[in-house]
């Protein structure tokens, strides 16, 4: 998918029930991670719905990447319900600024 340049929050809704799993973007020209973010079952977020910024300088082709990791010798089990890229509006953006991984209401 291609991005205009601007600030955009990769949504992630997803439950992890063993291992893990890496969700994030990768910046298709330059064969690079934009962002990325892991969530495994020992995390005690709130919710299952968290939002990570990211920041695209110039136009960009990117693509979605989901890996999944566990122990040796044990299988990961996850739930993942949706992933979105979300363009964050510009008066949002002078509104809160660039936000750390956040919790987003459902």
């Amino acid at each position: 998918m291609r991005l205009a340049p601007g600030s955009y929050y990769l949504v992630v809704d997803r439950e992890v029930h063993r291992g893990g799993l890496s969700v994030g973007i990768l910046d298709d020209a330059l064969n690079s991670w934009q962002v990325v973010h892991n969530y495994w079952e020992g995390q005690t977020l709130a919710g299952k719905r968290t939002a990570v910024p990211l920041l695209i300088e110039e136009p960009r082709r990117v693509t979605p990447i989901l890996s999944t990791w566990a122990p040796a010798g044990v299988s990961a089990a996850w739930v993942l319900r949706r992933i979105t890229i979300v363009r964050v509006s510009q008066r949002l953006e002078l509104a809160t600024g660039h936000a750390t991984t956040r919790e987003v209401p459902r």
